[in-house]
């Protein structure tokens, strides 16, 4: 996990935090436009590098929703409080 490899004391150079953060946008895109699903619960602790720490892939689809077609939104919300975007953790009226 990326997160473990910054506990460890691993330290990114600039062109491997942006080739990891590419993949990472490659596969939410994936997600997005090709399967119609939210991950919902992207961060460190999901993402797992292989042991040249070359290659990222975007783990833990369990928090993952559908997005509905007509409103290009997921019904609900889920996740890891600390990572939720801005306004994910409030419903209307709350």
């Amino acid at each position: 996990m990326i997160y473990n490899a910054f506990m460890d004391g691993h330290e990114f150079g600039l062109a491997a935090a942006m080739r990891i953060c590419g993949q990472m946008l490659d596969a939410l895109e994936y997600l997005h436009q090709d399967l119609a699903y939210v991950h919902r619960d992207a961060k460190p602790g999901n993402v797992l590098l292989d042991q040249a720490r070359e290659n990222a892939v975007l783990a833990d689809l369990g928090s993952a929703g559908r997005i509905d077609p007509h409103t290009n939104m997921a019904r609900d919300y889920g996740g890891t409080p600390l990572y939720l975007a801005g306004g994910q953790g409030h419903r209307a009226g709350d």
